[in-house]
């Protein structure tokens, strides 16, 4: 047991593609009366915001005695997870009104026709190379198929999405790491600041002034290109009839195009965090101060563009990549304030009235140039070492790419070859053969 206490605890994502219809529907089934039960919850928990707010104890007894098809850790899960959008609702409220502005953020109260279906480990059974996830009482087992790498596992959770076009499950997997996955214990070493952006994803800047610019400009890309086929879907349904087969259809390829940017999009964050982190160990950091931008858009319209670009900007993603990656290699992430970092020199600590334009930063007071989000980190960076801007110089800036290009190829056209044409008809013989 003292081994299994050091397990690193990962989420696998199982696409279930190709299922009979009977599983298709009980899964439908399940996710459905897991909406219906969120749907009853939620409207109990508002009309009690009146008075005395029902707890985690009342709304577990009043989704009990069987009037719901789902296991009762399910039904629990729901209950769990409503109290904790509760409790961030509530955390967004007093930082709204610890800024001096009216709270704009709203306790759940939507009711949905589907949610996800939750199962905890107690309740989850593999049976050879099978997956068995239990229901209600009297109700039929949701049996899948299990891979062989997950047979041995130690499964302590298990969750049934839809992503699109098919179901998907997300396993919480416990799993003992190789030596070189064991986590560092914790040490000391020198501080960077990490500036988040939506253009380059991150800045990093040590103490000693190196810096590491990761550039985001393919993830700019694959919503940019998301947002013109979601506009060209969402005009040609305009011209449909809302509920028709053709209707229906265009709205099942726009999910898709969603479906796709998320798995794109989680991958690129993913291979630019550990750039991150793989830089941060290489200069022996032992603290990621990153800068906080969790409020940037709070009561605040930039147009209509820029607000598009902050509300897809997925600053939280990123930051959870990092720090989990980070304390694996025992450094700790820690959050801190970034106002004026992005318009102070870093070299002489004069203050620009107005944010910098464009990706270069040119001091007016001391005439240093360098590269914006460097300069945003090392003040970063300076305030968490020092208190102060001006303490952390840049030195020297490397430059990544987030994720790795692959340069598209043409597959080769299967048949006959033809002849090159004869001289003087304008033709070159590659644009013949093709």
């Amino acid at each position: 047991m003292g081994k299994r206490s050091t397990a690193v605890v990962t989420v696998q994502l199982l696409p279930l593609r190709r299922l009979p219809a009977g599983v298709k529907r009980l899964c439908a089934e399940l996710r459905r009366e897991a909406g219906r039960c969120w749907s009853e919850l939620v409207a109990a928990h508002v009309c009690s915001r009146s008075g005395a707010w029902l707890g985690e104890r009342d709304l577990n007894a009043l989704s009990s005695g069987g009037r719901f098809r789902l296991h009762s850790q399910s039904i629990q899960a729901l209950v769990q997870k409503l109290l904790a959008n509760v409790d961030t609702a509530r955390t967004s409220r007093e930082r709204e009104q610890a800024t001096g502005g009216k709270p704009v953020t709203r306790y759940p109260y939507h009711e949905q026709p589907y949610q996800t279906v939750t199962w905890k480990g107690q309740a989850v059974r593999v049976e050879g190379s099978r997956l068995v996830l239990p229901n209600g009482r009297k109700q039929r087992d949701l049996v899948l198929p299990l891979p062989a790498r997950f047979h041995a596992a130690d499964i302590k959770q298990v969750e049934l999405l839809w992503r699109a076009d098919h179901y998907q499950l997300a396993l919480t997997v416990a799993e003992l790491p190789t030596p070189d996955e064991q986590p560092k214990p914790q040490a000391a070493g020198q501080v960077a600041g990490v500036d988040l952006g939506e253009i380059n994803l991150a800045a990093v800047c040590t103490e000693d002034g190196r810096a590491l610019v990761v550039s985001g400009r393919l993830l700019r890309h694959v919503k940019q290109l998301r947002n013109k086929r979601h506009a060209a879907y969402t005009e040609r349904q305009a011209r449909c009839k809302k509920g028709s087969r053709r209707w229906k259809r265009l709205q099942r390829q726009k999910s898709r195009a969603s479906a796709k940017l998320y798995r794109q999009q989680r991958n690129i964050l993913h291979q630019a965090s550990r750039k991150v982190a793989a830089f941060a160990e290489a200069h022996g950091v032992g603290e990621l101060a990153i800068g906080d931008v969790r409020a940037i858009s709070d009561g605040v319209s930039k147009g209509r563009h820029a607000n598009q670009k902050i509300a897809q900007w997925p600053h939280g993603q990123f930051r959870a990549y990092v720090t989990q990656k980070a304390e694996r290699r025992g450094m700790r992430a820690t959050l801190h304030d970034e106002a004026y970092s992005s318009r102070t020199c870093s070299a002489c600590g004069f203050r620009h009235p107005s944010a910098p334009r464009g990706r270069v930063f040119r001091c007016s007071g001391c005439g240093t140039t360098l590269h914006r989000d460097a300069n945003g980190a090392a003040n970063i960076c300076s305030k968490r070492v020092a208190g102060c801007f001006a303490a952390v110089q840049v030195k020297n800036t490397m430059h990544r790419q987030a994720a790795a290009v692959r340069a598209p190829t043409r597959a080769p056209v299967a048949g006959p070859k033809h002849p090159d044409p004869p001289p003087g008809d304008g033709m070159a013989p590659e644009a013949h053969a093709l």
